[in-house]
């Protein structure tokens, strides 16, 4: 396995687990039965092709991508597969590094950041794409803040950068060049 992801909120699912060869599980609470603990885990037949790198989770959505450059959308409470999103290529060997969703006042978002540190935002209910609403370092991951106003990004060079962001103001139809604002870079 590649990652695993806890779940929260009202879903069947405890945890999901993403890997190798397009692999997708989803695993309910374990059971208490005759002395020992069973894990039921549902095996989910993944549309990616190849490797899946990365998994998140929010409300009834999970989202998974890996090295055939698609962002798959589920169904958190079914394991069903929601959208397929095919994301631009800058190179030929550009795949999705890091998935994260981001929940503003407003509205549920998701970031998708390829291998080559472009970042896009996906409307999970509209299933609408900005893409390239940022560059940043090449296999960055990225975190924000629990008030979604800084964005960390982290490279493979450990060189990080804090962004200022806006997302409360932005939607997949507009540009979200607000966010490009740094307000400080670090090298670890």
């Amino acid at each position: 396995m590649s990652q695993l992801q806890f779940f929260t909120g009202n879903t069947n699912f405890w945890l999901a687990a993403v890997g190798w060869e397009g692999k997708v599980a989803f695993i309910k609470q374990p059971m208490f039965q005759k002395n020992t603990y069973t894990i039921p885990i549902i095996l989910k037949k993944s549309v990616h092709v190849g490797d899946i790198y990365t998994i998140d989770h929010v409300d009834n959505y999970a989202a998974t991508g890996g090295v055939d450059n698609k962002v798959c959308l589920w169904n958190s409470q079914s394991g069903t597969v929601r959208a397929i999103i095919d994301l631009p290529k800058e190179k030929p060997n550009t795949f999705i590094s890091t998935v994260r969703f981001v929940k503003t006042s407003k509205q549920t978002l998701l970031f998708a950041i390829q291998n080559t540190g472009q970042m896009h935002c996906i409307n999970p209910i509209t299933e609408m794409v900005t893409e390239n609403c940022l560059k940043l370092q090449n296999n960055a991951f990225i975190d924000f803040s629990n008030d979604t106003e800084l964005l960390l990004s982290v490279g493979e060079q450990g060189k990080g950068s804090l962004i200022k962001t806006t997302l409360n103001d932005i939607s997949p139809r507009q540009s979200i060049a607000k966010i490009r604002r740094k307000i400080g870079e670090s090298a670890h």
